[in-house]
C-alpha cells in the first residue's frame, strides 16, 4: 500500500547557499545546503514524505538545480513568481520575514492555491539534455574511431581495470601530454601532486590544488571505481595508505596519482596494462 499523503504540501525558500523547507499542514522545518549534496539530501527527505506538491520561488536561477532534481525524482514541483508569493503572504497577514517564515508561507501557498506543477516542462528539458549527451558521445566516438592513433590510445587506456570511456576520452582530449612526461610532472599538471603549505596553523601540511579540474574530477570518479575493480594495485594501495593512518580522502587522492601513473606508463610504453606492468620514473 502506498504511504503517499495527498494533503502534505512543501514550501522551499532558496538562496545561493541554502534551502529552507517547511511542511503543511503537519508543520516542521528543515535546512539543507543549496549544493549537490544538500539537494540530494532534500530529494531523499521528500521521497520519504511523498508530498502532493512542492513549491519553490523563482530566485534568479538558484532554484533550477533543486527543481530539476525534485522533478526528476517523480515529485510534483511548481516554481512560482516571487510577486505572487509575496502578495499571498501579505494577504494572509504575514508581514514578518525570515527564511523559515518564507518557506512556511510557500507551503501555505501550495496548500491553498495548488499551482500547476512544471514536471512536464522539466522532463522535456531532461529528454533534450539526454539527446544532446547521446549526440556528443556519438561525435566523440566517431572522432576517436577516425584516428588510428586516438583509437590505439583509447584501447591502451581502457585496458586498465576500472577505466571506462569517460575517463579515457577525457584524457585524450584534455591531457595530450599523457605518456610524454614523468609521473611527478604529470601529477603536478593535473593537480594531484601534494605541495607543502606552510602558512599559519597549517605548517607541515601538504595540499593539492590547481591543475586541470576536468581531468582531476573525472580521475576522482574513476579512482572510486578502480578501487574495487583493480584489487591487485589500486585497492591494495588504498588499503596500505589507510592502514598507515592516513584519512580516507588522502588515500583516495593517492590512488588518483597511482592510477594516473599507471595510465601514463601504459601510453608511454605502448603496452596494454597487465598486473606485472612496471612503473618507471
Amino acid at each position: 500500500m502506498s504511504d503517499r499523503v495527498e494533503s502534505s504540501y512543501v514550501g522551499v525558500d532558496l538562496s545561493k547557499g541554502r534551502l529552507d523547507v517547511a511542511f503543511r499542514p503537519t508543520g516542521g522545518h528543515y535546512r539543507f545546503s543549496n549544493d549537490p549534496n544538500g539537494i540530494d539530501a532534500l530529494v531523499c527527505r521528500l521521497a520519504k514524505e511523498h508530498p502532493a506538491l512542492v513549491v519553490l520561488e523563482a530566485s534568479g536561477g538558484y532554484e533550477r538545480p533543486a527543481a530539476a532534481a525534485l522533478a526528476a525524482s517523480g515529485l510534483a514541483v511548481a516554481v512560482v513568481n516571487p510577486c505572487q508569493a509575496r502578495d499571498f503572504a501579505k494577504a494572509t497577514g504575514r508581514l514578518a520575514k525570515s527564511d523559515a517564515l518564507d518557506a512556511e508561507s510557500l507551503a501555505r501557498f501550495a496548500e491553498a492555491l495548488r499551482p500547476e506543477p512544471v514536471r512536464r516542462r522539466i522532463w522535456a528539458h531532461v529528454r533534450w539534455l539526454e539527446k544532446e549527451i547521446s549526440r556528443t558521445a556519438g561525435e566523440l566516438k566517431g572522432a576517436i574511431e577516425g584516428s588510428p592513433t586516438r583509437r590505439e590510445n583509447e584501447a591502451l587506456l581502457r585496458s586498465v581495470p576500472g577505466v571506462g570511456p569517460v575517463l579515457a576520452r577525457t584524457l585524450l582530449a584534455e591531457l595530450p601530454e599523457l605518456g610524454t612526461l614523468s609521473h611527478k610532472h604529470l601529477s603536478a599538471l593535473v593537480g594531484v601532486a601534494p605541495f607543502n603549505f606552510d602558512s599559519g596553523t597549517l605548517r607541515g601540511k601538504r595540499m593539492v590544488w590547481g591543475g586541470r579540474s576536468r581531468v582531476r574530477s573525472t580521475l576522482y570518479m574513476a579512482s572510486l571505481t578502480a578501487t574495487p575493480h583493480n584489487p591487485l594495485i589500486i585497492r591494495a594501495f588504498y588499503e596500505r595508505v589507510v592502514a598507515a593512518g592516513k584519512p580516507r580522502k588522502v588515500a583516495l587522492v593517492a590512488c588518483m596519482r597511482k592510477l594516473l601513473s599507471i595510465l601514463n606508463a601504459v601510453v608511454r610504453d605502448r603496452v596494454p596494462w597487465s598486473p606485472t606492468h612496471v612503473l618507471s620514473p
